[in-house]
């Protein structure tokens, strides 16, 4: 039983490190694709308040027209806003994962927390990062069995990290 509370704590714990620095990463994204977009506009209007050669505008123009739609395509903001909420609510589901370890559970708690677990990212559609979700393994692994050493439940101890390929 603890075995399953210790799988929710540790897996809950990576995925709300994993989505938060996800959320990160796409909110920079999002920002240097806007500065690079206004400053490439800025430089579009020079050609023309210069009279330098329309080609070198309307190259300008076609560069503002494709950043714009790779901005919009790529829709870096709304992936790092589901990103975060994401974090939020694993980490939520990280505490009731932490109170069953230090309570009485029953089985069918466990089973609704696996449930929710379950329900939370589910028709998410943003590529895997794998170099972060391998980064937010090594935190959790790095972190969780001190925050759980002290427990003077034998059950209840926290096993030692895991090794990952």
């Amino acid at each position: 039983m603890y075995e399953q509370i210790w799988v929710g704590i540790t897996d809950t714990d990576r995925l709300t490190r994993y989505y938060a620095m996800l959320a990160d990463k796409l909110r920079l994204r999002h920002q240097i694709l806007s500065v690079l977009l206004a400053a490439i506009a800025c430089g579009a209007a020079v050609p023309l308040l210069t009279r330098l050669p329309d080609w070198l505008a309307a190259l300008m123009f076609l560069l503002v027209a494709l950043a714009t739609l790779w901005l919009l395509k790529a829709d870096y903001s709304a992936k790092a806003a589901a990103a975060a909420l994401f974090a939020t609510q694993y980490g939520r589901l990280a505490v009731q994962w932490r109170q069953l370890w230090y309570g009485q559970p029953s089985q069918d708690q466990i089973n609704e927390l696996w449930n929710q677990y379950h329900q939370i990212a589910s028709g998410l559609d943003i590529p895997i990062d794998h170099k972060l979700n391998q980064k937010a393994m090594e935190q959790a692994d790095a972190l969780l069995p001190s925050e759980f050493a002290g427990s003077d439940h034998p059950q209840r101890r926290a096993p030692a990290p895991a090794t990952h390929p």
